[in-house]
């Protein structure tokens, strides 16, 4: 039992963190510039089954004379296996290699392409490397070792910024007037007067770890953007490859390069124990940049310690940097940098890849959801019946209840709650509350949410609400229904006005359009609610209810052939559908996240049925597609023959078991299997 409370508190602590973490993410990105560097400084690789050889070869030859690099790893956010491994290249000319090795995407063991990969890792870990990366290697690349892509330990030296960061960080800050630690702008800052302002530090202790993203926010000023920590990063990001949608995959390649190149950023000023200001005043290239192999001397990785006699650093003069267009300090050349340089458009892509489709997986949701094991409960206490009591009696007997005194009755049922509140914290959405929210307002706004949840708490002293659900996949469901923001003080004040407006019952007519409206669709899901207008045109409008403006400058605008268009609820998405293709559309941005033509060999369909992320497409030949919107893919026993020829007008579902009505009049009905598959 104690266990279990304990991890349904871990599990808590983690939703608050991730929580913090996403405001954390938010507030930087509104208040920082972004960290950016220009695409002519880098070529991006990916590296997987369709691969050329003489991308392989172009690699090796550049591993080759390359003796500095910089690591990171991603890991599925469902699995928790090891998917994407970064290695970022420091050679002594740029343009550097940025390597993508898509390791659920690689080619057969006994391939010959394989063992050339694997050649490519003895390179990148021979004697005489270095390689850099924020936080400890030997975890991350703990699933590549069981792959024997390499074996470890490794020949290279392996270099852990994260832990080095701190002690150099406290040394390296610039004069501060405000606690008194002054100092020559052209030394690193002695112990005794270093810089202890609040301020300058995000962590209360000195243990604890600093975060990439506080690291480039505290030394640059920059905003490195960790949206994309929680994705499913085994599908695939080839551009040539990938189902997901430009924008989509662009995010998720930035977001891998960029903790590369924020280990790049450092890796210098940190090993050579630069001041801040160094840093801050460098050339951009000079940091990208090396000259020696022979840079870090056995002399220069002594550990940074907090050595109240340390009067000089220990690290050789900075080398001189090549020239470069582009040889600004830091700051200047980041502002001239625009986020159009990292479009697809502006990238080098080194990779000769064929056009076949590899399989993949997608993106899903948000969300944290912990099962805790429930306890056996110890038998119920009963209280015996007196023994004065005679063994033959006239009366009836007594209903076995009667036979528990008062207090036996109270600490059975007391047992009982205890065990009936371990099955109910299973699955729960944790989400900070306003102080002025109540526990009846909570309930309300989940109800027109359609939440349906089971025994919501909200605890008074940490603001913490805790909505329980009857299963996993109802967590799935309902996390991106329940924004970490909708119980702040903004919506509090919202859905107060909005519960004085609710008294004032009215009608109103508006004209909205001068063509055929097709289908229409209202959702709260964001900070306002908001009408979608579906025209004939395939045009979609999007309307804001609270005072009915319209909200988007430009219209959403689809093919022109398009023939039947609807909306589907989708999370945060929404499906609009022609007789040939349909597209997931962000309802917030209004991107496309992904779009399908051709769906059933030319077969156009009539009906659209959307479940638990299965898009069930139902055609005029009779038959229907099940497509799993998880991994945007259809699996070749996900198509059902409903009737020869005949079109299936209408999907229903209920309790696992899927309706179909056909044109003619008849009905089928199919039962849910498994997860992806309908039998009969």
């Amino acid at each position: 039992m104690e266990s279990s409370r304990g991890s349904s508190s871990k599990a808590q602590s983690r939703h608050c963190r991730n929580i913090r973490l996403e405001e954390q993410n938010h507030d930087y990105r509104r208040n920082y510039l972004p960290f950016t560097i220009p695409s002519s400084f880098y070529n991006i690789v990916h590296v997987h089954q369709f691969t050329t050889n003489d991308t392989i070869s172009t690699l090796i030859n550049h591993f080759e004379s390359c003796y500095r690099y910089s690591i990171d790893t991603e890991s599925d956010r469902f699995t928790y296996d090891l998917s994407l491994i970064q290695v970022h290249s420091i050679p002594q000319h740029l343009p550097s290699f940025i390597v993508l090795f898509e390791i659920n995407h690689l080619p057969p063991s006994d391939s010959s392409l394989m063992g050339k990969i694997k050649l490519l890792f003895s390179l990148l870990f021979r004697l005489g490397n270095i390689i850099f990366s924020w936080g400890s290697m030997s975890d991350e690349l703990k699933s590549a070792i069981q792959m024997n892509l390499f074996t470890w330990p490794v020949s290279a030296l392996c270099i852990n910024l994260q832990d080095e960061f701190p002690g150099w960080y406290r040394r390296a800050l610039p004069p501060c007037e405000a606690c008194g630690s002054i100092q020559s702008s052209n030394k690193a800052m002695p112990s005794k007067s270093r810089c202890i302002c609040t301020s300058n530090f995000p962590y209360v202790k000195s243990t604890d770890k600093w975060s990439l993203q506080n690291a480039i926010r505290y030394t640059i000023n920059r905003f490195l953007d960790k949206s994309s920590t929680k994705k499913n990063w085994s599908i695939m990001l080839d551009p040539n490859y990938s189902p997901l949608s430009s924008s989509e995959r662009r995010k998720r390649i930035n977001y891998a390069i960029y903790d590369c190149f924020a280990v790049t950023l450092l890796h210098q000023a940190i090993y050579d124990k630069w001041p801040l200001t160094q840093l801050r005043e460098a050339e951009l290239i000079s940091l990208f940049t090396s000259n020696d192999p022979s840079l870090f001397s056995s002399t220069l990785l002594e550990n940074i310690s907090e050595d109240e006699n340390e009067t000089k650093s220990t690290s050789l003069s900075v080398l001189n940097t090549p020239r470069h267009s582009s040889s600004l300090p830091i700051p200047t050349l980041l502002e001239d940098i625009s986020e159009d340089e990292s479009n697809d458009d502006d990238e080098i892509f080194v990779s000769f890849l064929s056009s076949q489709r590899g399989p993949d997986t997608s993106e899903n949701t948000f969300r944290h959801d912990e099962i805790h094991p429930a306890p056996v409960s110890d038998d119920d206490i009963i209280e015996l019946i007196p023994s004065d009591q005679e063994l033959f009696s006239n009366e009836p007997p007594q209903p076995h209840r009667k036979c528990r005194s008062a207090s036996a009755r109270t600490r059975r049922n007391r047992k009982r709650n205890i065990v009936k509140r371990l099955h109910r914290d299973r699955h729960i959405i944790y989400r900070n509350v306003y102080h002025r929210f109540t526990l009846k307002q909570i309930k309300n706004i989940l109800r027109d949410r359609d939440v349906r949840y089971v025994h919501p708490k909200l605890n008074k002293s940490s603001r913490i609400l805790s909505i329980g659900m009857k299963k996993s996949s109802l967590v799935d469901l309902y996390f991106d229904r329940i924004p970490g923001d909708l119980f702040d003080k903004f919506h509090y004040q919202q859905y107060r006005r909005q519960g004085h407006e609710q008294k004032k019952f009215f009608f109103f007519s508006h004209f909205l359009h001068d063509d055929i409206i097709t289908d229409l669709c209202i959702t709260n899901r964001s900070t306002t609610t908001l009408l979608y207008i579906l025209l004939n045109d395939a045009t979609l409008r999007i309307w804001s209810l609270e005072n009915l403006i319209f909200i988007y400058n430009d219209n959403y605008i689809f093919q022109t052939n398009y023939q039947l268009s609807s909306i589907i609820h989708m999370h945060y998405d929404i499906t609009f559908d022609s007789s040939y293709t349909f597209t997931v559309v962000d309802i917030i941005t209004g991107t496309d996240v992904f779009t399908k033509t051709s769906l059933s060999d030319e077969q156009s369909f009539n009906k659209l049925f959307y479940s638990s992320q299965r898009l069930i497409i139902g055609l005029i030949n009779g038959s229907c597609d099940v497509w799993n919107l998880r991994i945007c893919e259809k699996k070749n026993y996900d198509t059902l023959n409903i009737s020869d020829n005949i079109s299936i007008t209408t999907i229903t579902y209920n309790d696992g078991m899927f309706f179909f009505g056909i044109n003619d009049g008849s009905l089928y009905s199919y039962i849910l299997a498994s997860r992806h598959q309908l039998s009969i």
